[in-house]
């Protein structure tokens, strides 16, 4: 029995001291890992070329057809510069209609105005008549009959001048509205020409003419004229370690030749999921990336929408 329990305690002092080993050895190497972490200095990242400013995608305020079209994919273009034009007759036609209400609104307001002040004439030649009356009456040379109906006229003629200018009033309203309308479809037929919004380049054209165009859609995109960036995807392990000011080699994919250069102008604050390029074999669902915008400063030009690959510099930041 002694020689049992001494076996026993042999064996769990071994235990211990192989656990106590192992613990050391796992921290020894999570701190390795870390070190190697922090003291990179350089990190690879995919990213895809855009427009500074964003590309564009181009759609109509209204819904109708196409007319001519004016622009054709890779065309470059100037602000202001007529990209499509769409069938103008409707909002024409609305146009003409409103002009002729105004036209014919502003001749009754003239008419009314002419109306109003003859009756304004005529109301102080009544006025007179009723003080006349008054003082023959008051002599007895003028019956009350006579007095009577002088100011039935009077007041007759003055709710006749109150009419007239409320009806001026409504008139007046009337043409300020058809002057709104007006102004709205003037509007309206402005938008029927689709403009280029500044200078730069339509990357594709879908809009034909003859076709109907929906207002909301899209039927182009649009790189706005301006510098290039690349918009790339850093993994969470190496998120911190980007800083702004970093140099950028640019690169294809598995080459070690660059083909541009750049420095980062942009980190986001926060880790999201992969968008870029989640559909690449073996990414993890679970994984984080910091989206890092790299503004390209030199090299060859680069094509809109090219996947190539950023080899951001880094400083030590190891501690």
């Amino acid at each position: 029995m002694k020689k049992l329990s001494t076996i026993l305690f042999l064996s769990c002092f071994a235990a211990i001291l192989t656990s106590c080993g192992g613990e050391k050895k796992e921290a020894a190497t999570t701190k390795a890992d870390t070190t190697a972490i922090t003291n990179v200095n350089e990190v690879l990242a995919l990213g895809r070329v855009e427009p500074e400013s964003k590309i564009i995608a181009l759609a109509s305020e209204v819904t109708g057809i196409v007319t001519q079209v004016f622009k054709s994919e890779g065309d470059s273009v100037l602000a202001g510069e007529a990209i499509i034009s769409i069938n103008p007759s409707v909002k024409q036609a609305e146009l003409a209609l409103a002009q002729s209400k105004i036209g014919t609104k502003q001749a009754q307001i003239q008419v009314d105005i002419a109306a109003l002040e003859k009756a304004k004439t005529e109301i102080k030649n009544l006025q007179l008549n009723v003080e006349r009356s008054k003082r023959l009456v008051a002599k007895g040379a003028e019956t009350k009959q006579t007095l009577d109906d002088a100011e039935t006229k009077l007041s007759t003629q003055q709710e006749e001048i109150a009419r007239l200018q409320k009806t001026i009033i409504v008139s007046q309203n009337s043409v300020n509205e058809l002057n709104k309308e007006i102004a709205l479809r003037n509007s309206e037929l402005s938008r029927l020409t689709i403009k280029a919004p500044s200078n730069g380049v339509l990357l594709n054209m879908e809009a034909q003419a003859g076709e109907s165009i929906t207002a909301g859609n899209s039927f182009a995109d649009f790189a706005p004229k301006g510098a290039l960036v690349m918009v790339c995807e850093v993994d969470e392990l190496f998120a911190d370690n980007v800083k702004l000011g970093n140099k950028v080699n640019i690169r294809n994919q598995g080459s070690i030749i660059t083909i541009a250069g750049g420095e980062v102008i942009y980190t986001a604050p926060y880790l999201k999921k992969k968008s870029l390029f989640s559909d690449a074999v073996g990414d993890s669902e679970d994984r984080r990336v910091r989206e890092v915008k790299v503004k390209i400063t030199s090299g060859k030009p680069l094509l809109i929408n090219s996947r190539l690959e950023a080899a951001i510099q880094l400083t030590n930041t190891a501690q």
